[in-house]
């Protein structure tokens, strides 16, 4: 499955009634050098990280350092925000995901909902209960995981963050793009993200999960854990990134940092799982994934049975392998992978895909159409795959007959629009979101455009009933988009 998804390295750790039962270590820590996986490298958890801040965090408020309920905005106003809705927001919705802020955001952040109401996947939230829980703890973030989490449990090698001075010292595992090839090793900055910047292995994150299950040293009372894993918030249909049918919306819930699949139908078992360590209702699978580009990592555990399963791998296809790795430990978990929006590695077309998207990495855009089309074939009905062979038709057109744009209108565009910016530079219109890559924009008609280089996304120009740019709106070829205003 790895070669055939392009993946040069896989750490994973096999749970069977509570006990850690394998480990393996597959591949290569760096496809450039050939360094293979050891027990001692670290993968980056990415949003895994979240389910270990959200234990510190129910740590400190069994021990009375935190109350869930208290208004974040007490200790901490977070100055991005200027919503007086955002003086309601508590410990309680951030680890569930009920605050209303976005997954990420730029300089300033705004609520999709009254907080607490509906559900809205946020890495913003964690990050600011993180700074919270500094401010009250006078710790880092990585003292206050080695104090509550990484020491009791001896997870020796698991870190937050780490100086450049220790990164020499440090076997990390590089991240690859999809074709396979080596990206820049990312530091974690300020501190370390209580939401991504968790490096570990599989093994000591097993560590972790086993005490979830109520094994091995237990990091809550059992009440707490036994609260924690029971009556999930359900979805409630606000997160839209991938289309989702109604199915997929009544297996999934959110609670205190987990994820959960819930029984086919939706509803929750009433009776508490007779005999189990946890105490948790019966047939819910427990988990998390994480997505940091070219990282990817995921962790599923029945928490009645004690059996799970983590994995990582240094790849941006590291997750297309999720459900077959882990159907066999736990059964299936089609409807959570479904939620997430990622495919399968035998999906039809899959392969072809694959080979589309490395050809379009490489600017080759003939053999990328060539390749899309035979995915096409596959599963006419892929609406993605359709999409991205009218989009390489563009580039291929553009290319063959430039579209010229008038000077002046190319210099009304300019200007600031939220998180991006344009500007013109030698008569051609250059875009950079926040502090990201800057790229030459190419039109493809007089307000839409595509990013030289990068063909999965396009920019389009809004203007008023005046001809006047009023906006900006950001289009993905998976088929979601994003607005930003002109700034005033």
């Amino acid at each position: 499955m790895m070669a055939a998804t392009r993946i040069p390295g896989l750490t994973l750790a096999e749970l069977g009634d509570g006990e850690i039962v394998r480990v393996e270590l597959i591949g290569v820590a760096d496809a450039a050098s050939g360094d293979p996986v050891t027990e001692a490298t670290l993968f980056e958890a990415a949003s895994l990280s979240k389910p270990v801040f959200a234990t510190i965090v129910l740590r400190l408020a069994e021990r009375g350092e935190i109350d869930l309920d208290r208004p974040l905005a007490e200790d901490l106003v977070n100055e991005r925000l200027d919503d007086p809705r955002s003086d309601r927001l508590t410990a309680r919705m951030v680890l569930s995901h009920r605050t209303g802020l976005p997954n990420w955001g730029g300089d300033r952040l705004e609520l999709a909902f009254d907080p607490g109401t509906a559900f809205n996947y946020s890495g913003e939230g964690y990050v600011y209960l993180q700074r919270v829980v500094e401010h009250r703890t006078g710790l880092s973030l990585d003292e206050v995981a080695r104090r509550e989490i990484f020491d009791p449990l001896g997870m020796e090698r698991s870190r937050f963050a780490w100086s450049e001075a220790e990164s020499e010292a440090l076997a990390l595992a590089v991240p690859h793009d999809r074709a396979g090839r080596p990206q820049e090793k990312r530091q974690p900055l300020d501190g370390g993200n209580a939401a991504a910047s968790l490096h570990t292995t599989a093994a000591e994150y097993a560590v972790f999960v086993r005490s979830w299950m109520g094994w091995g040293e237990p990091l809550l009372a059992p009440e707490t854990r036994r609260a924690a894993l029971s009556a999930p918030y359900p979805m409630e249909g606000t997160e839209t990134a991938t289309p989702k049918p109604p199915e997929v919306w009544r297996r999934i819930a959110w609670k205190q940092g987990w994820g959960f699949q819930l029984p086919r139908g939706g509803e929750m078992e009433a009776t508490l799982g007779s005999g189990s360590a946890t105490g948790a209702v019966r047939a819910v699978r427990v988990w998390h994934w994480g997505d940091n580009g070219p990282a990817k990592a995921f962790v599923g555990f029945d928490p009645v049975e004690g059996d799970g399963l983590v994995y990582f791998a240094n790849s941006a296809n590291g997750l297309a392998i999720g459900r077959a790795l882990v159907a066999p430990v736990v059964g299936s978990m089609e409807p959570t992978f479904a939620w997430a929006g990622y495919e399968a590695h035998d999906a039809p077309g899959f392969g072809e895909r694959l080979e589309g998207l490395v050809a379009a990495g490489d600017q080759r855009w003939d053999d990328a159409v060539e390749a899309f089309e035979a995915a096409l074939e596959a599963d006419p009905e892929d609406e993605v795959t359709a999409r991205w062979v009218k989009w390489l038709r563009d580039i291929e057109r553009v290319e063959a007959e430039p579209v010229v744009i008038a000077g002046e209108t190319l210099e009304s565009y300019a200007g600031t629009y939220g998180p991006r910016r344009l500007w013109v530079d030698d008569g051609r219109l250059h875009y950079q979101r926040g502090e990201g890559q800057v790229y030459e924009l190419v039109p493809l008609t007089e307000r839409l455009f595509a990013l030289e280089g990068l063909a999965s996304f396009r920019l389009e120009m809004v203007v008023d009933g005046a001809g006047r740019p009023i906006g900006l709106v950001g289009h993905y070829v998976e088929g979601q988009t994003d607005e930003s205003p002109r700034d005033v």
